[in-house]
């Protein structure tokens, strides 16, 4: 099971510590699976923290907001169990969702012979009933576009 327990990006030639491989002599470089993560979270993000209320057992959930956009980062914990939610914010609608996930066998290693080929992000629109199911051993990045607030 991947835990991110650090933030710090970092290189080297042995894959127990590092977030990118420099394989040696003169290999290509490319990104652990924490990276990976690491990446497509940056990408996702909001400017000011934003509480999370309530999550399915097993999910592992922090939110962000910036403007009327709200950014989940969903890590399923379970290996081998999906989990099915419906996303909902609290006095507000969502006018609209999109998901960003990276799924793949839970035994899969990334080597130099296939990073091409796994733990690709696959973006996909959330349905109109916020209805989602987070794959086992996923991570995800969720936009939700929120309807404008009352308050300004």
């Amino acid at each position: 099971m991947l835990r991110i327990a650090t933030a710090a990006d970092f290189c080297g030639t042995r894959w127990q510590v590092n977030a990118v491989m420099i394989p040696t002599p003169g290999g290509r470089a490319y990104l652990m699976p924490v990276a990976r993560v690491m990446q497509l979270y940056r990408q996702h993000c909001g400017t000011h923290a934003a509480a999370v209320s309530r999550a399915p057992e097993g999910l592992d959930v922090a939110a962000s907001i910036r403007g009327e956009t709200l950014f989940l980062h969903v890590a399923n914990t379970h290996r081998a169990q999906s989990s099915r939610t419906q996303l909902q914010v609290d006095n507000r609608r969502i006018m609209r969702g999109r998901v960003w996930e990276i799924v793949d066998d839970p035994a899969v290693e990334v080597s130099q012979l296939n990073c091409d080929q796994v733990m690709k992000t696959c973006e996909k629109p959330l349905p109109h009933d916020g209805v989602w199911e987070f794959p086992a051993a996923s991570v995800s990045a969720v936009e939700l576009q929120l309807e404008p607030s009352l308050n300004g």
